[in-house]
């Protein structure tokens, strides 16, 4: 039964789809990102049931500590205007 199982699980192409795919994707991140001295660190979350890749990009050590926690409180802001617009949308389609 086991064996059938990995079997399917092999040939079926869910292998390729939930384990190397993102592997790739964040290998090929890293690559685009290093000229910019940035790094992508991605970590697979198969609580939800399908394997996402989920992760955060941040910055090496030659970027000065100013600049990153300026980027920082930027990405910060960004995301609670970005919360704040969609919660009003949310509520005028609602009324």
């Amino acid at each position: 039964m086991t064996a059938c199982s990995l079997l399917v699980f092999f040939l079926s192409g869910a292998y390729s789809k939930k384990l190397k795919r993102p592997e790739h994707f964040e290998a090929q991140c890293n690559r685009v990102l290093k000229p910019f001295n940035m790094q992508f660190d991605g970590k697979q979350d198969y609580n939800k049931g399908v394997g996402g890749l989920q992760g955060n990009i941040r910055f090496l050590r030659k970027v000065p500590k100013g600049f990153q926690e300026g980027f920082t409180q930027f990405r910060e802001g960004y995301y609670k205007r970005r919360r704040s617009l969609l919660s009003l949308d949310t509520k005028n389609k609602m009324s």
